[in-house]
């Protein structure tokens, strides 16, 4: 019988004491829930029956649900936060972490969902930052199946960090023929819309793949911030990507990019383009995370031609996104602004 006084996240710790738990996380795309699938079948063979339980907070709704599992439970983590690391940092229940191409795992979730590619980069960015914590864990497995490998060697390399004998892996196999590569079981299992080849598309993921996709060294050290990643102020908010007329009041610019960096000093370098600034033009930038304002600096512009604004701030909480913001101070009678580049470099 459950004990119903066990509510909110108090249920939680008392769950995860137990040998009931074991977790598996990913970047929420294909793979990921393939290997979870894998996982869950193992577990559901050995102990009869395995519920898969979202674990990405501890939010009262997600202890309901742990609370009201019955059985074996993989706890599927997709975007954990500081507190689901924090928990399995304490806690001794299997961890399996699925390493992938942040690039690939983009183009999955924008097929899969229909998603933007903004919001897509910004939810695996984020769920990057969960994975990097819980990949800190001593007694997690990571694991980096390549897509010409076969299926049956991730189903045993899942086994293996959940103690699962092969006696019950190989009918499992056989059962399921997962001896072929797993980019054809892949295709095969999840039909998704293709993708429409995009060169922008490629270049944006081929430079947040370099800071964001798997690191062998460890280090998250510097950031090509693409340019479309920052919108323009005013609606229907297009990359700003182009020159922005800064006849007008005072306003916004740019904003964005919402991306996520690990803690450490950082040193912001941006570059623009000005022209036309014979009354001088006042811009000023700001840069937030932490849940404030670290930077905000002000320039008087009275020439034409390329400009760097560079800075150096401190980031303590990875799990809160960074903006750059843009603005023109006082109204102008002239004058352009054109963002040509944002590089953001740890160290």
């Amino acid at each position: 019988m459950k004990d119903d006084t066990q509510t909110g996240t108090a249920i939680v710790p008392a769950f995860a004491a137990t040998e009931r738990l074991a977790m598996l996380c990913g970047l929420p795309c294909s793979l990921t829930y393939f290997a979870a699938d894998l996982a869950r079948d193992m577990l559901a063979r050995v102990h009869g029956a395995c519920e898969v339980v979202p674990l990405n907070d501890l939010s009262e709704a997600t202890c309901q649900k742990l609370a009201e599992a019955e059985g074996r439970v993989l706890a599927l983590g997709e975007v954990p936060d500081a507190a689901v690391a924090d928990l399995a940092n304490e806690s001794s229940f299997p961890i399996i972490i699925i390493a992938q191409s942040f690039a690939d795992a983009a183009r999955d979730f924008m097929a899969a969902r229909g998603a933007e590619l903004l919001d897509t980069v910004r939810t695996m960015a984020r769920g990057q930052v969960g994975l990097d914590a819980l990949a800190e864990i001593p007694r997690a497995a990571v694991l980096t199946p390549g897509s010409d490998q076969l299926a049956s060697a991730l189903a045993e390399r899942i086994a293996a960090a959940l103690g699962v004998d092969a006696d019950i892996v190989s009918p499992m196999v056989q059962e399921r023929n997962l001896d072929r590569p797993l980019s054809e079981v892949l295709v095969e299992t999840f039909v998704h819309e293709k993708l429409l080849p995009s060169e922008e598309v490629d270049e944006i993921l081929l430079q947040l793949d370099s800071f964001y996709g798997l690191q062998p060294d460890g280090g998250r050290t510097k950031l090509e911030v693409p340019m479309a990643a920052l919108l323009e102020a005013e609606a229907p908010h297009l990359p700003a990507t182009n020159r922005i007329e800064l006849v007008g009041p005072a306003r916004c610019l740019t904003f964005g990019p919402y991306f996520y960096l690990p803690r450490g000093r950082w040193r912001a370098r941006f570059t623009f383009h000005s022209t036309d600034n014979a009354s001088i033009n006042r811009i000023a930038f700001d840069i937030a995370t932490d849940q404030e304002i670290k930077v905000d600096r002000t320039f008087d512009v009275d020439a034409s031609g390329t400009f760097a604004f560079e800075c150096e701030f401190e980031v303590h909480d990875p799990y809160s996104p960074l903006e750059f913001r843009t603005f023109l101070r006082q109204g102008s009678i002239e004058g352009t602004f054109t963002p040509l580049s944002l590089t953001l470099e740890c160290g």
